[in-house]
């Protein structure tokens, strides 16, 4: 059951960020006289253009606050929302390996402080349903033909953002287990879609090859990885928002796995397919998709392969729509890349 937002008041925290934006954005387009409140702190994923401007009678409130931060309880004091989705994070396992006690600050002390605060509203204030967004690499990796992580699987995270997730996600079901605070976790595999940034796979790949630079595989490229497109993942967000067992967890495992050369294969013969409808010259010096590529030193620490299986999914993909959904997201890159370098708001906003 969708959560009805309709006159109420959602935070979200992270909304600067690739799937809170997209989620934001979600309720702006499709409800009427919302508020929604953003809390984020403008870090390394954050984007302020991700964010479309307020339509629909609904009001978007913009607040630069890290969620470790103290005063964030004042916060649900003042706007008192009816729901929450704590969705900030560090997210990227390589800045993890090169920056591990930021990751340890941003998600565990951040979730602490959500958590807490979110306790304390709970009793003193107003119920409130919430949701905490998760992540598959808790589970730690696969072989090849293990059988895929559920609800009950043990937590064996094996990278530094891996471990501030799975030690934010303990935290957060200690303060159920401990005080019963109400709210659930939802845990993603891998997004792509509209507005991700471009330091993670399918958005590097895709600026790459529009700007003929060469793209980066680490050891093989037999990596192993589940793929959903953002908006299905959001749909699951507000389908969990509507109706949870407090203290539980949901896996979102959408069944479209790739290793890391079939998906970049795919991506490349969906770039020259879309430059052929669209009548455009594709400015790249590759003519082959083994020409675009350069095999870099494997990862530190490196996880072989995700796959979670879940009675709880929403709007199961299929090949067709995964095609359909990457050109969707090819044709985001490039309509941004064609515009003239004074009207970017997004393309390369980090580099």
């Amino acid at each position: 059951m969708i959560y009805n937002p309709e006159k109420k008041t959602i935070l979200v925290t992270g909304g600067y960020g690739f799937i809170m934006s997209n989620l934001i954005n979600m309720l702006n387009l499709n409800n009427y006289n919302s508020t929604i409140i953003n809390v984020d702190k403008c870090g390394a994923g954050s984007n302020k253009a991700n964010i479309l401007p307020a339509t629909n009678n609904n009001n978007i409130i913009n607040i630069h606050l890290e969620c470790e931060n103290p005063k964030f309880i004042k916060i649900l004091k003042e706007y008192k929302p009816d729901a929450i989705i704590h969705g900030a994070a560090e997210s990227h396992v390589d800045r993890s390996i090169t920056d591990p006690l930021g990751f340890v600050k941003g998600n565990v002390l951040g979730t602490s402080n959500v958590v807490h605060a979110l306790d304390w509203y709970q009793k003193n204030i107003k119920p409130c349903k919430a949701v905490f967004v998760s992540t598959d690499e808790v589970y730690g990796h696969l072989g090849p033909n293990e059988e895929p992580w559920t609800e009950d699987s043990p937590i064996a995270p094996r990278s530094p953002y891996a471990s501030s997730k799975a030690g934010a996600d303990m935290i957060a079901l200690s303060f159920y287990n401990t005080f019963k605070t109400d709210f659930c976790i939802v845990r993603g595999c891998n997004n792509f879609g509209p507005r991700q940034d471009t330091e993670k796979l399918i958005p590097k790949y895709i600026t790459n090859l529009l700007n003929g630079e060469k793209m980066p595989v680490y050891g093989t490229g037999t990596n192993i990885r589940e793929w959903v497109f953002v908006d299905d993942f959001c749909l699951f967000i507000l389908d969990r928002l509507g109706s949870y067992s407090a203290g539980k967890v949901y896996n979102y495992g959408c069944g479209v796995s790739k290793n890391n050369l079939e998906l970049l294969n795919e991506v490349f013969n969906c770039m020259e397919q879309f430059c052929k409808k669209r009548d455009c010259k594709l400015e790249s010096k590759f003519k082959t998709f083994e020409d675009s590529l350069q095999y870099v030193e494997d990862r530190k620490g490196h996880d072989f392969r995700y796959a979670m299986r879940s009675n709880h999914i929403y709007g199961h993909q299929t090949e067709m729509s995964f095609r359909k959904r990457l050109m969707t997201t090819i044709e985001f890159y490039y309509n941004e890349y064609k515009q003239p370098k004074s009207a970017k708001k997004w393309f390369g906003f980090l580099r």
